[in-house]
Parts: C-alpha cells; sequence; structure tokens
C-alpha cells in the first residue's frame, strides 16, 4: 500500500493521473462529412465548451470509406491536418504561436494509423490557439472553418466547413 499511495501522491503533485478511461466511440453516423476522396472523407466538429472564454477547438475525424483496411503514416496530426480559417476579412494567418509549433523543423513525429474499413480516427485541432481567435471572441466575429489533409497519393481531403 505504502509504496501505491507514494505514486498516487507524485501523479498527483504532478498533475498526472492514473485511470481507466473507457475506449471513445465515435458515433460516424451523427456527423457532417466534406466529399469522400478515394477511400477516404474529413468531419470537422466544433468541440463544446463550458468556459465562455475557451479558445475553440474542432474534433476532426478521418474515416476509412473503403471496402478494406487502409494503412499509412502521418507526420503527427498537426502537420498531416491542416486547418483553412477564414474570418469577415478574409483569410486568417497562424497566431505567432501556431507559426512557431508549426515550423517544419518540429515535423518530427510519425504516427502509424491502420483504419480498418468503416471505421474513423479523431484529432482535436486546436484553432483558436493555432490562429489566434481570441480577438474574434471578444468582437463576436464568426469564422470559417474547413480542415484538409493530403492522403499518401497526393489526393487532398477536405472536411465539411464549420463556424465558429
Amino acid at each position: 500500500m505504502g509504496i501505491f499511495r507514494s505514486v498516487m501522491e507524485f501523479s498527483a503533485r504532478f498533475g498526472l493521473t492514473m485511470r481507466d478511461d473507457p475506449v471513445k466511440v465515435i458515433d460516424l453516423a451523427a456527423r457532417t462529412w466534406g466529399e469522400p476522396v478515394e477511400w477516404a472523407a474529413l468531419s470537422a466538429e466544433l468541440i463544446p465548451q463550458s468556459d465562455r472564454d475557451a479558445l475553440p477547438s474542432v474534433s476532426v475525424v478521418l474515416r476509412n470509406i473503403g471496402m478494406g483496411p487502409v494503412s499509412l503514416t502521418v507526420p503527427g496530426w498537426l502537420f498531416f491536418l491542416s486547418a483553412e480559417v477564414a474570418g469577415p476579412d478574409g483569410s486568417v494567418a497562424l497566431s505567432p504561436f501556431g507559426a512557431q509549433l508549426l515550423k517544419p523543423e518540429r515535423r518530427t513525429e510519425r504516427i502509424e494509423v491502420t483504419l480498418q474499413a468503416g471505421t474513423g480516427t479523431e484529432a482535436r485541432v486546436p484553432v483558436g490557439q493555432l490562429f489566434g481567435l481570441r480577438a474574434a471572441a471578444e468582437r463576436k466575429a464568426r469564422y470559417r472553418v474547413v480542415v484538409r489533409c493530403e492522403l499518401p497519393s497526393g489526393a487532398v481531403v477536405r472536411s465539411n466547413e464549420i463556424e465558429v
């Protein structure tokens, strides 16, 4: 018991948690999808925030609409998925934080993804931080977001358009 308590105290002190979270199930039927390309379709959905001042994040699901499994290697989700944000005055540039985070030299991660036919995988894109949309929240401006990715073949898949 003593060692378990020490681990729990260490975890609590450093913000770590130990728990058995249930596997998240993605309800693919409840989502809106962009146009399918080859074996893939993308869906973007605003993540509800309980804090009105929180910057918006987007849940993005990549779905295998093909007949068989697909395996690919992605360069980390933030480099594989790219958000296009447009406001009342046109396209919105990356924030200084987003520009730093997405520098090409940071593109070192490789994730192996295998999607069975009819399944999807989710990633969360912090568009509010990447594009500095705090000013938008203060002005009550609305922005349109589309997420895209490039498949290994070079084909580009685009999500549905959402408003944040």
